[in-house]
Order: structure tokens, then sequence, then C-alpha cells
């Protein structure tokens, strides 16, 4: 196969992937952007509008936006920084964090399924290999 044809298949297979995770996934009120802001908040401390942005790699005004939704949902709050006046910090609910879990559990679950015919040895190099492709575009840790 020339590069241009294993680069079609790549995308196909990409399309299929996501159309499968979210074609199957449980009815929620969520977008994949909210889940994957609430898998965030879930897997560790209260955080502001800018770390969580910075974490999503999208405006601060486009995770506000976010935000607003989740706390209509009554899956997020925002609350005053302790030390900081001028920032906001946003938690979880126990909705938003059980919301969460059960996103987390379905996508590894998905997950399983997908590569259940992978070893774990080709899996370890599908995600070396990925990480190395992706690794211009993901956001510079501090």
């Amino acid at each position: 196969m020339t590069r241009d044809e294993l680069f079609q298949e790549l995308e196909k297979a990409t399309l299929y992937v996501m159309k499968g995770m979210h074609k199957q996934m449980p009815k929620s009120d969520c977008s994949p952007a909210q889940s994957h802001m609430l898998m965030i908040l879930d897997a560790g401390e209260p955080t502001t509008v800018k770390e969580l942005a910075t974490r999503l790699d999208v405006t601060s005004g486009a995770t506000t936006q976010h935000i607003e939704e989740l706390e209509r949902m009554g899956l997020a709050t925002r609350k005053p920084h302790p030390d900081d006046r001028r920032k906001v910090v946003v938690t979880l609910t126990r909705r938003g964090h059980s919301t969460a879990k059960a996103t987390l559990k379905y996508k590894r679950q998905m997950l399983n399924e997908l590569f259940a015919d992978l070893s774990d040895d080709e899996l370890a190099t599908l995600v070396t290999l990925l990480q190395k492709a992706c690794r211009k575009y993901q956001p510079k840790e501090d």
C-alpha cells in the first residue's frame, strides 16, 4: 500500500472507532467534550477554568460554556478559589462523579472489546506509535 492509501485506511479506522463508541454510548446529555471534562475533573483535585482549558487544549470561553452546561445538569459547581479571589475553582457534584465513573467504565469496556484480538505487546506497540505520531499536537507540559 502507498502512504496515501495507508492514511485513508487510518482515517476510516478512526472514524469507525469514534462512530462505534458514540453510537453505543449510554444515553447522556453530555457532549463528548463535556464527558472528557468530567473525567479530567473526576481524576484530580478541583481546578480552575484556565487550568481545565489548558488540559483540554481549548479556549477559556469554550471551557466556561461547557462548565455552565454541566452546572445546569447538576454535574459540576464553581466556587471562589480559596487563595485567589480572581479565580474560580471547578468541582464535580456527587452526580458528576458518578457520571464520570460510568463514562470511564463504558469507554474501558468498549476499548477492551475493540482491541480484544490484540496481544498486550501489540496494544503497547499501537499506543507507542500513536503517541509518537501525535506528539506535536499534545499540549506542552509546564
